[in-house]
């Protein structure tokens, strides 16, 4: 199978589209075009952003079987995945303030180590001034929640659908017990009908929240699980993307 058909696959698996992959990677819907169809050999970063775009590894593009940390392993391997995380979005950032600024030039670090072609160059201190200044629209700090790219699934969440986790940002849905700083797990479904009446993780213009999915004719409403946040009502003109059904753990 070809690196193309593999990031299809994938995106048909996530319910991705071509538009939304290329802008979540910041490249032309027509390169992620070419790639899935192996119209042309893509470099590699492309295929890393492609990647990181769709919210899948390069483990499970490859159908690399899963493999379990110890746990000290496991916390070293998150808080590495964290920073380099940051660095690329200080990278986006910083990028977006130039094009928006042109005369404004990122600081050179005093010793930095010579860049290598196809090489990202990536620090063990991420600089904090730089996500702090970062432009709002490039941060967007309205999201509800955060992919988890490295959080292990517990087997529970495993055998019952669960493939992503993410970290909950705000209180929206403190009536459904999900707390600010809670971690919950997705299961992906392509039956938006079948997802009526349950809390999901979904994309509305960018932004990703955690709502209760209710479809009300043809429209669909998003609602929290706390007075403070109205409800989101999706029109035609938006954009929506369901990521995937929360799965919980039936009461005891």
């Amino acid at each position: 199978m070809t690196i193309g058909q593999r990031l299809r696959r994938a995106m048909a698996r996530e319910g991705l589209t071509q538009k939304e992959v290329a802008l979540r990677a910041g490249i032309q819907t027509a390169t992620v075009s070419d790639i899935v169809n192996d119209r042309t050999r893509p470099a590699f970063d492309t295929v890393e952003r492609m990647v990181r775009a769709i919210g899948v590894t390069f483990g499970e593009l490859f159908d690399e079987p899963r493999i379990e940390l110890p746990y000290e392993d496991g916390v070293l391997v998150r808080a590495f995945d964290g920073v380099l995380h940051r660095l690329m979005e200080n990278d986006s950032a910083q990028k977006a303030a130039a094009k928006t600024h042109p005369s404004i030039r990122a600081p050179r670090r005093r010793g930095a180590a010579r860049s290598i072609p196809g090489l990202a160059t990536r620090s063990t201190q991420p600089d904090s001034s730089v996500i702090r200044d970062a432009p709002a629209h490039a941060r967007n700090e309205n999201h509800e929640v955060e992919n988890l790219h490295s959080e292990s699934i517990p087997e529970w969440y495993y055998r019952n659908g669960a493939r992503r986790s993410f970290k909950v940002l705000t209180d929206a849905m403190i009536g459904n017990g999900i707390l600010q700083g809670a971690v919950i797990y997705t299961r992906t479904t392509l039956d938006l009908a079948s997802a009526d009446g349950a809390v999901i993780v979904c994309t509305l213009n960018g932004t990703l929240y955690v709502k209760r999915l209710d479809l009300r004719g043809r429209q669909k409403a998003l609602e929290s699980a706390n007075p403070r946040y109205p409800v989101l009502f999706v029109g035609e003109d938006d954009e929506f993307t369901m990521v995937g059904v929360v799965v919980t753990k039936p009461a005891s």
